[in-house]
């Protein structure tokens, strides 16, 4: 009796099979998440808030009168401090806004970097690690004040100091900025991990995780939900930052604020051996410095993505998962709070609440909180890297598991 056998077509039209089941499930769960009401409701309170801080700034009575006279200010006599500056600004209107400026102006806030020693700054910083019994860390510290010294020789050689930037509310715009830029990160560590968490047990919720983890089949479909799970973070996050610096300028009308340098001296930072200018690693502007500040918090938010992806397989329950998260970032953000030993802080701050702890002085040296330049986005990057190598690890664990 002769064999029948059914075609079941062409590798490359099993091949297009396959893609099209991958993209099937990748449309379905990306409509889970997408159909989630919390996200969307999330969403909105996240954009409010930071509105809220950035327009609270913006019109409030003590601020106002001054950043409208700053505008105009810059609009008449330039964006560059210098004497033509100086004398125009001398020759407007008396006023309590256009003396208190000139006070500001004239009395150089703000070192500036002709003159200005980092390598005896760090030699200051150095003498407090050795006093802590790090000398180690003494010598590194002395070894990145000397960068930072060609840094401050190359920003004088620029003029960068001599942006007018806010004048007198420079100060007051970084502080609001890197509140902002804070909250975006606590945003972005609540919101992310929800999504993951969300995309990767959401199949509890629809009571269909027996089925889909009783077969092979079924579990691969796991890549699928962590590629969403990420994408869908990474987009939410990328919202809630957009609308950081488009609030910012809207609000913020000076002339030339946003492409002024962030290493005016308009902007000085208090450290423990006094006034220093804001030395950054690379040359920003106040625009650049704020859409670099948002690019790192995606950095932060994804760190945080991965380990929820993690969590969420191995524990197999979405609140035990996100509240394991949270507890992370609060113990590692009180580490940097209270700890004050220079190895036991750098140590302890290979995590990503170190970033957030330092957020307003990111891409500068940190004093003793930093050894290296650029320590925030390196600590970032590690974290980013080892929650990676956690995800993978979930993953192989997840498909050998008994999950029926």
């Amino acid at each position: 009796m002769a064999r029948h056998t059914v075609p079941i077509g062409t590798k490359t039209e099993r091949a297009g099979a396959r893609r099209g089941n991958t993209g099937s499930i990748c449309a379905w769960e990306l409509r889970n998440v997408v159909r989630l009401p919390a996200l969307w409701g999330f969403l909105a309170l996240c954009l409010l808030l930071n509105s809220w801080m950035i327009v609270g700034t913006g019109i409030s009575a003590g601020w106002r009168d001054d950043l409208a006279y700053a505008a105009r200010t810059a609009a008449n006599a330039g964006t560059t401090v210098d004497e033509r500056f100086v004398a125009a600004l001398a020759a407007q209107p008396a006023s309590d806004e256009r003396d208190a400026l000139l006070r500001y102006v004239q009395s150089g806030f703000g070192p500036g970097y002709e003159g200005y020693d980092a390598i005896a700054a760090g030699d200051w910083y150095a003498a407090v690690l050795d006093a802590q019994g790090h000398p180690h860390l003494a010598l590194q510290m002395r070894l990145k004040a000397q960068w930072l010294q060609s840094r401050a020789e190359h920003l004088a050689a620029t003029g960068a100091s001599d942006d007018f930037a806010a004048g007198s509310l420079t100060t007051l715009l970084h502080s609001v900025a890197a509140t902002v830029v804070q909250a975006t990160m606590v945003e972005g560590m609540i919101l992310g991990p929800i999504i993951m968490l969300y995309a990767v047990g959401g199949d509890r919720f629809h009571r269909l995780d027996p089925l889909v983890n009783a077969s092979r089949t079924g579990r691969r479909t796991m890549n699928r939900k962590l590629a969403v799970g990420v994408c869908c973070s990474t987009a939410a996050y990328l919202v809630i930052a957009a609308a950081v610096p488009l609030v910012f300028a809207l609000v913020f009308r000076i002339p030339g604020l946003w492409s002024s340098s962030v290493s005016s001296r308009m902007l000085g930072v208090s450290t423990d051996v006094g006034l220093q200018p804001f030395l950054t690693w690379a040359d920003f502007s106040m625009g650049g410095y704020l859409c670099a500040s948002l690019g790192l918090g995606l950095l932060f938010t994804l760190a945080f993505t991965l380990f929820a992806g993690a969590l969420g397989m191995l524990l197999r329950n979405v609140l035990a998962a996100f509240g394991v998260v949270m507890a992370f970032g609060v113990a590692g953000l009180v580490a940097m709070m209270f700890i004050h030993d220079a190895l036991a802080y750098q140590l302890l701050g290979i995590q990503p609440m170190y970033a957030l702890a330092n957020a307003s002085q990111w891409f500068t040296d940190m004093g003793t909180h930093a050894m290296l330049p650029w320590q925030e986005t390196v600590v970032t990057l590690i974290s980013v890297g080892y929650f990676a190598v956690a995800l993978i690890v979930a993953r192989r664990a997840y498909s050998g598991k008994d999950l029926t």
